[in-house]
C-alpha cells in the first residue's frame, strides 16, 4: 500500500515537472529577441538599400514656382475599362499615375525620353531628373515614390496575403506586424524570406528569437519579397511541447486513476 501511494505521488510530481517544463519551453520559443542586450543600444550593420527594378511603378511628381511649366510632367493617367467585363459602354476610370520600369530597365519620361533607372536608388533618380529638368525648369523639385511596393506574407501568421507598403523602408518585424503577428503555433526561429533579384532567386532564414537578425541582409525587405512562416510540427525538435502535452497528461492521469482504484480495492 505504501508503495502504491508513493507511486501516485511520483506521478503527480512528474506531471508538475512536465507542466513547468512546457511553460518555460513555450515562453522561450514565443518571446522575440530574447537574447537582446538591453544595457546598450543596437547598431544596425545592415542598411536598407531599396533599388529600382523591372516592373516597378514609380510615382514622379515635378513641381516648381510656375505650375504651368511642371504640368506636362504631372498629367493624370487615364485607363479605359469595360464595366463588368461586358465589352460595351466603355468608361474612363482614373488610375494611379506612375511610370512603369520596362523589361529593359527604362522609363519613358516626358521631354526627356527614355531614361535607364534599373539599379538606381530613389534619391539617385531624384538627383538625375533634377539635373536634367533644370535645363527646362527653374529650380525644379522632384518627388518620387514606389507605387507598387508590396510584399507577400504566407504561413502561420494571423493575416496572410499581399501587403502594400507605403514606404520603401520595411523590416521583417514591421512585416510581421502588418500580418497581425505570429500564430501561436509558428516557428519563429526559422522564418524564410524569398527574394527575386531580377533574374535570380535568393533566400535567407531569420531567427526572430535572436537579436542576430539585425546583422542579416534580409532584415530589411525588398519589393516583392515573400515571407513564409512555417507552422510547428508538434514535436520536440521544433521546440513545442504543446501538441503532445494533452496526450502525455491523459496517460499520466489514467495511470494515477488506475493506481487509486487499485488502492481503494485493496
Amino acid at each position: 500500500m505504501i508503495r502504491l501511494v508513493k507511486a501516485a505521488q511520483l506521478c503527480m510530481i512528474v506531471i508538475a515537472v512536465l507542466l513547468l517544463f512546457t511553460g518555460c519551453n513555450s515562453k522561450k520559443n514565443v518571446v522575440l529577441l530574447r537574447d537582446i542586450d538591453y544595457s546598450r543600444d543596437l547598431s544596425e550593420t545592415v542598411k536598407f538599400n531599396t533599388v529600382i527594378r523591372k516592373d516597378d511603378k514609380l510615382s514622379i511628381v515635378v513641381s516648381c514656382a510656375d505650375p504651368e511649366l511642371s504640368a506636362p510632367y504631372n498629367a493624370p493617367m487615364m485607363g479605359v475599362i469595360s464595366p463588368s467585363g461586358s465589352g460595351g459602354g466603355n468608361t474612363q476610370q482614373s488610375v494611379t499615375p506612375g511610370y512603369i520600369v520596362d523589361r529593359n530597365g527604362y522609363i519613358d519620361f516626358p521631354t526627356l525620353g527614355r531614361i535607364y533607372v534599373e539599379g538606381m536608388r530613389r534619391d539617385e533618380l531624384v538627383d538625375l531628373l533634377r539635373d536634367k529638368l533644370a535645363r527646362q525648369i527653374n529650380d525644379p523639385t522632384i518627388t518620387i515614390m514606389f507605387s507598387n511596393f508590396r510584399i507577400t506574407m504566407l504561413g502561420a501568421v494571423k493575416e496572410p496575403g499581399e501587403k502594400i507598403i507605403k514606404t520603401e523602408r520595411i523590416s521583417i518585424l514591421d512585416a510581421i506586424g502588418l500580418a497581425g503577428d505570429f500564430e501561436m503555433k509558428s516557428r519563429r526561429r526559422d522564418v524564410l524570406v524569398v527574394r527575386d533579384n531580377g533574374g535570380s532567386i535568393s533566400h535567407g532564414r531569420l531567427d526572430l528569437n535572436s537579436a542576430s537578425i539585425f546583422q542579416s541582409d534580409y532584415y530589411y525587405l525588398q519589393q516583392n519579397d515573400i515571407v513564409y512562416v512555417e507552422p510547428t510540427r508538434g514535436n520536440v525538435r521544433d521546440g513545442s511541447a504543446s501538441s503532445f502535452l494533452p496526450y502525455t497528461l491523459g496517460i499520466m492521469t489514467s495511470i494515477i486513476s488506475l493506481t487509486l482504484i487499485f488502492m481503494n480495492f485493496n
